[in-house]
């Protein structure tokens, strides 16, 4: 059975306030050099990250049509057993 838990916002961050810390001062330092300091070498093309994202799309597609027909397929035989009994 599924059930659903429901998590406060404030309490996610603070169980990870420090990851987020973390992360937010990483961004901010590559803003920085980036911007300000002109590091030109820090930027990233957009050919291999919309290629990559395209993958994952596909990727993530299939996984959750697999998904779905075996809850499909569950069910037919759950209604099988059901109409049966």
């Amino acid at each position: 059975m599924y059930v659903q838990r429901v998590f406060d916002p404030i309490t996610l961050i603070v169980f990870n306030w420090r990851q987020i810390a973390l992360m937010a001062a990483y961004s901010t330092a590559i803003v920085v050099l980036y911007e300000y300091m002109e590091w030109e070498w820090l930027m990233i093309p957009w050919v291999p990250l919309t290629l990559i994202g395209i993958a994952v799309a596909f990727y993530l597609g299939f996984k959750n049509n697999s998904a779905y027909d075996r809850t499909w397929e569950a069910r037919k035989i759950w209604g099988g057993i059901v109409n049966s009994s």
